[in-house]
């Protein structure tokens, strides 16, 4: 998915033109064309997580991904997923685009998309850790983390969505402490975040509930009311956007042959849905634990993910710990200085839960019957470690508690 759309987007083939893909169960696949040189997957291995765990070790199928570049030039049609919009490939496509009008070979040309998809990744991963006040080294140690690193030195759209992330936080905890400086945003600032907003809706949707910790910026610096009505247009634009993007040009992963049975059971035991959605996401942290047991790269890989993530948010508290452990009576007053933890819990839980509703939804078979083995609603199929590295510049957030943004709620509510 990801090699192709690179491809699409470079060559400008995005259309309307789709075939159901008979070895994939029916899955509707935007159908292109281009030469078999540039897009045959010989040698092609698709699982990445061992890759991540061994990164000295040789692709055995290094020499056979080589002599694929030689072969016949002629033209193919191919068909692709197009469940995400082009954004997500959209360094990826620059690097392509530029190898091509170079005139390189079909492998120096990949090579670059994957370059440029690095160099896309780590300038923005350098101006979040430079704009964001406090907890600089939370974003790096994400931005280094070897999952992070792979991503963003392949194909994978998944890079842009961590480095967005990490500068959406940076943006927040600036805003945030810049309400102790200066009286009321600028309006530029309202427009660099009307940006951020817009380009989240056409990431990964996903993702769009990390906006929530936009509430973190103080009252008093950026009134609700401005916060509802620049916040509000971009997200309406923002979900125009991708709702013509996806009625044009969308298509649904599918882990079985018929979606509209799975959907339609789902809708009839949809209380059961949201208990199950609600149960397992509150287990993640569990789940990819007891991956390590499974064996295989990928439960060892989603148990270093979520242990990872544990010492973040350990060392993080720890070192904010004299800001963190203060004595305070009122609940208003608590809820106010650990409101950038709870936003930033509401943010990873609401990311999860949708996740967790769409792979329930489109990728776990319960309706009873059909051809494949039918799953219980709460042994939802499909997560995979890498959704979680774009919630972890959220830990950032815990360097935000802070009692000055008690005052200025007081200060608030006195000038009201």
């Amino acid at each position: 998915m990801h090699f192709y759309n690179t491809y699409i987007l470079a060559t400008g083939q995005f259309n309307d033109n789709f075939k159901s893909d008979l070895e994939n169960h029916n899955m509707k696949k935007m159908v292109f064309v281009g030469p078999e040189n540039f897009l045959n997957l010989n040698g092609a291995d698709y699982g990445y997580e061992g890759k991540i765990l061994s990164p000295l070790e040789k692709d055995p199928n290094w020499q056979e991904q080589l002599d694929s570049y030689n072969i016949s030039n002629g033209s193919t049609r191919h068909l692709v997923r197009t469940q995400y919009p082009p954004l997500n490939w959209i360094f990826q496509a620059i690097g392509l685009k530029i190898g091509m009008l170079l005139h390189q070979s079909p492998f120096h040309a990949w090579q670059m998309a994957r370059v440029a998809n690095f160099c896309g990744f780590i300038t923005i991963m350098i101006l979040a850790i430079v704009i964001i006040p406090r907890g600089k080294w939370v974003l790096t140690a994400v931005g280094i983390f070897p999952i992070s690193v792979f991503l963003a030195s392949s194909m994978s759209g998944d890079a842009i969505n961590i480095s967005i992330s990490a500068l959406l936080v940076a943006y927040i905890m600036h805003l945030r402490f810049s309400s102790q400086q200066y009286q009321i945003i600028k309006l530029s600032q309202i427009i660099k975040l009307m940006g951020l907003v817009l380009i989240i809706f056409n990431l990964k949707v996903a993702y769009v509930p990390m906006l929530v910790i936009i509430f973190l910026i103080p009252n008093k610096f950026y009134s609700l009311k401005k916060k509802i009505i620049s916040v509000g247009i971009a997200s309406l634009l923002g979900l125009l956007m991708y709702w013509l993007w996806s009625s044009k040009f969308g298509t649904v992963l599918l882990g079985f042959a018929d979606l509209p049975q799975n959907i339609l059971f789902v809708k009839e035991h949809l209380i059961t849905a949201l208990f199950s959605v609600i149960i397992f996401t509150l287990n993640i942290p569990f789940y990819f634990i007891a991956g390590l047991s499974t064996g295989g790269a990928v439960g060892v890989l989603g148990f270093i993910t979520i242990i990872f993530a544990i010492l973040l948010i350990i060392q993080t508290i720890s070192v904010n710990y004299q800001s963190i452990n203060i004595n305070v009576s009122k609940l208003s007053e608590r809820i106010m200085l650990y409101l950038p933890i709870m936003l930033g819990l509401l943010a990873f839980l609401g990311v999860m839960m949708l996740t967790s509703f769409a792979l329930l939804t489109t990728w776990t078979k319960v309706y009873p019957g059909g051809v494949g083995k039918t799953f219980g609603m709460t042994d939802i199929q499909g997560l995979q470690a890498r959704y979680l590295v774009p919630l972890m510049p959220l830990i950032a957030l815990i360097y935000g508690v802070s009692k000055d943004f008690i005052v200025t709620a007081k200060n608030s509510i006195s000038e009201n």
